[in-house]
């Protein structure tokens, strides 16, 4: 999903919580997946389970948070607006007229009518002929959004199955807590993540995330260290430390409330620039450039020889015996000494050999 995905979901929510603030409370249960709540003061809240939520305030105001950084923001008047994390924008007034300015420059005005109904999309009349294009594509998304509802399903119960096993491979006990309600969240209640800090370090981020998110814990933050080497891979996205707000040391009883800042750090591979670009590389003797990319720390090193040069006296000057054709960085041969890459990137060399090794090798 892209922020102008995040925007048609943000104009979904925002008519839900236009219907409900005016409506009082009850449960919402959406087919593609969403769930909402909302209580008599006119206070809710929104959430899908692939990480954007959004909050109703009893004065009609309210939030919306994407997972790849886009926001928007629900004015207690009836307005809407929406920051991308791509540099788009858009807006709703109060008379439903909305525009959307996508990150490329180009510019959509429609329609969207607050009717009495609680679907799942709003109802929208599209103003130009830009807008009909927008009109499709938001119907694109709503059938993509039910159709990915079995799909997110099957990876939660993947998630769970790997967070199971890795509990068990490390010998930790995880006391299971009691699941949040969304209740819970607006009322800014508190409750145990069900495992130590320490324990935490042996565990793959994305399953500490997928944890916190099941138990309603929304604010979290990742960033990586990158300090690991090839032959170091599998302690690849092991956690280093978990801080809630500035609290960095937890047991597994210790409460936190669901507003909670949370930042995971995680080990990941170092970034290292290649030794040689493909050009400078190519007519060098094989074995050189290989220990080239090797003392750079590059390990994943695959080696191919072409067998298109026959066995002769003569000398050439175009192409020898282990003669470098060609080098690939993470599939590309157009990259630069100044870029940096992953030590785990695969680097593939070619080179030219004669061809009665090839048949000395079947042999």
């Amino acid at each position: 999903m892209d922020a102008e995905d995040y925007w048609r979901e943000a104009i979904q929510v925002f008519k839900l919580f236009r219907f409900h603030s005016s409506n009082g409370g009850g449960e919402y249960s959406a087919i593609n997946g969403s769930s909402a709540s909302f209580e008599s003061d006119g206070s809710g809240s929104w959430s899908s389970y692939y990480g954007s939520y959004a909050t109703l305030h009893s004065d009609g105001s309210g939030d919306y948070y994407a997972p790849d950084g886009s926001y928007a923001t629900f004015s207690e008047d009836g307005c809407c607006s929406f920051t991308g994390s791509d540099g788009s924008w858009g807006s709703v007034d109060f008379t439903g007229e909305a525009s959307y300015y996508a990150a490329d420059g180009s510019y959509e005005s429609f329609m969207v009518y607050f009717d009495n109904s609680i679907s799942d999309a709003p109802c929208f009349q599209p103003k130009t002929l830009l807008g009909l294009g927008f009109h499709a594509a938001l119907k694109a998304f709503e059938r993509r959004m039910l159709s990915e509802a079995s799909f997110y399903e099957s990876l939660n119960a993947k998630e769970e199955e790997k967070e199971t096993k890795d509990e068990k491979e490390t010998d930790i006990v995880v006391t299971p807590p009691k699941k949040a309600s969304l209740k819970d969240v607006i009322a800014g209640k508190a409750q145990s993540v069900g495992i130590s800090s320490a324990d935490c370090c042996s565990l793959d981020y994305r399953v500490l995330i997928n944890r916190l998110q099941e138990l309603g814990f929304r604010k979290i933050e990742v960033s990586s260290i990158e300090d690991l080497s090839y032959q170091q891979r599998s302690e690849k996205n092991k956690i280093e430390r978990v801080y809630f707000n500035r609290v960095s040391e937890f047991s597994a009883d210790t409460q936190f409330k669901y507003n909670t800042k949370i930042r995971i750090i995680y080990h990941d591979f170092e970034k290292r620039k290649p030794p040689l670009t493909g050009r400078k590389a190519a007519r060098k003797n094989v074995n050189d450039v290989e220990a080239a990319f090797r003392s750079r720390g590059f390990e994943n090193i695959s080696i191919r020889p072409i067998y298109d040069l026959k066995k002769s006296i003569f000398t050439s000057n175009v192409k020898k015996d282990g003669m470098v054709d060609a080098v690939l960085v993470g599939g590309e041969d157009n990259y630069s000494v100044d870029d940096l890459f992953s030590v785990d990137t695969p680097v593939a060399i070619t080179y030219h050999t004669i061809k009665s090794k090839k048949r000395s090798r079947s042999e």
